[in-house]
């Protein structure tokens, strides 16, 4: 039943840790191309980043999904949650490295392509059958609806307060908390390899 996977720390505790992560996306999805044309990047270089970054995610997804099933999920989550924290503060650091942010931009693969893909292994395991529809329902609320709005939201108060370096930087610790949030907390979470 619906309401016994919504009574299990493990799935209440997944479901935080992937909106905390698209929560912390808020500066790059709101900001990111006005931040970077602040700091000397031309409109057509902002583009060509964005999609520098949809490329090294839409490249993942090909690759990932065909051995998802053998990996250690509680591992590629921590890993991708901890290149996500170093992802946001170096992006709020060094802003003016051209060849920084070109290589930050392609771990968004990690950063999104594969805590997505963990995420909807996730909904298979817990949410069997019937229960899929239900569990991708309660995924885009509560990340993307829940998640995605707090991130556009504060991210805009913080943006106006603090500025955009300090914005980025605050995300990327608090991704780095998440990532041990992950790693400590989901040790029950049934995250290990399976056979095919």
């Amino acid at each position: 039943r619906i309401a016994d996977l919504l009574g299990n720390a493990s799935v209440l505790l997944f479901f935080l840790v992937a909106a905390l992560n698209q929560m912390t996306h808020g500066p790059l999805n709101v900001f990111f191309t006005l931040y970077v044309q602040d700091h000397g990047y031309t409109a057509f270089e902002a583009g060509q980043l964005w999609a520098l970054g949809v490329f090294a995610e839409v490249l993942l997804f090909f690759v990932l999904p065909r051995f998802i099933r053998g990996l250690d999920l509680r591992m590629v989550l921590t890993v991708s949650l901890g290149l996500g924290s170093m992802r946001w503060v170096l992006l709020g650091t060094f802003p003016d490295e051209s060849w920084l942010v070109i290589t930050l931009q392609l771990l968004h693969a990690f950063t999104f392509g594969a805590i997505h893909s963990v995420s909807i292994e996730f909904i298979r395991r817990w949410f069997p059958g019937k229960l899929s529809g239900r569990g991708m329902a309660l995924y885009s609320g509560l990340v993307f609806g829940l998640g995605g709005s707090l991130g556009a939201t504060l991210s805009g108060l913080s943006w106006d307060t603090f500025g955009g370096e300090l914005t980025f930087i605050v995300s990327g610790f608090i991704t780095g908390t998440t990532a041990m949030i992950a790693w400590f907390g989901l040790k029950k979470a049934q995250l290990g390899p399976q056979s095919s």
